[in-house]
C-alpha cells in the first residue's frame, strides 16, 4: 500500500505549474487516509556570480524517498535539477529520488556513431546518475536511446507517451470524418516518428501515413525509394502504414511529433499533404521548443485545421509566444501522474 509519509516533494522553476498539477492528480488517485502531498519551499536567492538556492526544511528529507521535478529546456534548469538531487541525496540522506523530467535536455544530441558530436544524451544521464537519482520519468523523448542510457547508468527508467491526450481531443473530428465518409490518418513526417503515429492511430481506430524520409548520422536526410526497403519498414507494424501518396487524397489527416523547434518540419509536411489532396491537416506536437521565427515557419500558407502542443514547456504566457488562439495547449498532468504513481506504489 502506498504511504505518502515515505516522499518528499521538491520542484524546481522550469514548470511547477506542471509540477503542481501531476501532484494534484497523485492526490486524488491515493487511497482515502492518505495525507496529500505538497512541495517543500525552495528559497532562491543568488550571489553577483552563482547560484543560491536553498531547501526548506530539509531535516524532513532524511530517509524519505524525494520525487524531484524540473522541465529542463535550458541549461539554468539542468543545472537546478542536478542541485536538488544531489543535494537531497548526498547532503541530506534521502534514501532515494525519482527524476521527474517532462522535457529532457540533450534529448537529440544521442548518436555515439557521431563521433565528431559530444554525446550529451548519455553524458546528461551519467550526470543524474553521479548526482544520485534512482529512477527517472520522462516524456515523449526523442528516441529509445535514453532509455538504453539510463539502463547502462544504474537508472530504472519510464517515458510517458502522450498519445492518449491528443487522441482525446481529436475524437470528435474523427467521428465527424467517418460520418461524412472520410479516412482518418495519423502521420509521421519521417520514419523515426511512425511508431509514435502507429500508438496514436490505434488508440483512435485510425490509419497511419508516413513521409519515407530517414534522418541520417550526418544530419542529411535520404528519401527511401526502394519498395522491398518500404515493405520491411511496413512488417514492423501489426498496422497498415500507407507511404504518403495519391492515396491519401480525400483524406483528414493529423501530423503527430515529438516537438515543434524551428516547425519548418511541420509546415511543409502539411503543405505535401494537401497537395497530394488531403481534406484537412491537423497538427500535434508534445514539447513546444519554439525556436525563434518558428510562428512565422510554422503558419506559413495557414496550412492547418487544429494545432495542439503539449505543455512540457512552460512559456509563462508571454506574448511573443501568443498564436491568437491558433494552438491548443494540451496538459500531460495527467498521463505523467499516473505513471508517476504506479512508480510510487513498487517504492518500498
Amino acid at each position: 500500500m502506498l504511504d505518502t509519509s515515505q516522499f518528499v516533494l521538491i520542484s524546481g522553476t522550469g514548470n511547477f505549474a506542471l509540477a503542481r498539477g501531476i501532484i494534484d492528480i497523485v492526490n486524488e488517485l491515493t487511497p482515502v487516509g492518505q495525507k496529500d502531498l505538497v512541495f517543500n519551499h525552495l528559497d532562491y536567492d543568488e550571489f553577483p556570480d552563482e547560484p543560491d538556492l536553498r531547501i526548506q526544511r530539509p531535516e524532513n528529507i532524511k530517509g524519505k524517498h524525494a520525487l524531484i521535478f524540473n522541465s529542463c529546456h535550458n541549461r539554468e534548469m539542468l543545472e537546478e535539477f542536478h542541485t536538488l538531487v544531489w543535494a537531497a541525496k548526498h547532503q541530506y540522506g534521502a534514501a532515494s529520488v525519482t527524476g521527474i523530467m517532462p522535457f529532457m535536455r540533450y534529448r537529440r544530441q544521442d548518436h555515439a556513431e557521431k563521433i565528431h558530436e559530444i554525446n550529451r544524451n548519455r553524458m546528461l544521464i551519467h550526470g543524474l546518475a553521479s548526482a544520485g537519482t534512482d529512477r527517472f520519468i520522462v516524456c515523449d523523448i526523442h528516441s529509445k536511446v535514453t532509455l538504453q542510457n539510463c539502463k547502462e547508468f544504474g537508472i530504472k527508467a519510464w517515458n510517458v507517451d502522450p498519445s492518449s491526450v491528443f487522441a482525446a481531443e481529436l475524437m470528435p473530428l474523427v467521428e465527424k470524418a467517418r460520418e461524412e465518409g472520410r479516412e482518418f490518418y495519423i502521420h509521421a513526417p519521417d520514419i523515426g516518428s511512425i511508431p509514435r503515429a502507429v500508438t496514436m492511430a490505434k488508440i483512435i481506430s485510425a490509419k497511419v501515413s508516413a513521409n519515407p524520409k530517414e534522418r541520417l548520422p550526418n544530419g542529411e536526410t535520404r528519401i527511401i525509394e526502394d519498395p522491398a526497403e518500404l515493405e520491411a519498414i511496413q512488417k514492423q507494424y501489426d498496422i497498415e502504414i500507407i507511404f504518403a501518396d495519391e492515396k491519401l487524397a480525400g483524406a483528414e489527416i493529423c501530423i503527430r511529433e515529438d516537438e515543434v523547434a524551428t516547425a519548418g518540419t511541420g509546415n511543409k509536411a502539411a503543405h505535401k499533404l494537401i497537395r497530394l489532396g488531403a481534406y484537412k491537416v491537423h497538427f500535434s506536437g508534445t514539447h513546444p521548443v519554439c525556436a525563434p521565427g518558428w510562428k512565422r515557419k510554422m503558419f506559413d500558407g495557414d496550412p492547418f485545421g487544429l494545432v495542439m502542443f503539449g505543455n512540457t514547456i512552460e512559456h509563462h504566457n508571454s506574448y511573443k509566444y501568443s498564436t491568437g488562439g491558433r494552438v491548443k495547449r494540451m496538459d500531460m498532468s495527467k498521463v505523467i501522474a499516473h505513471q508517476l504513481f504506479e512508480v510510487m506504489k513498487k517504492i518500498k
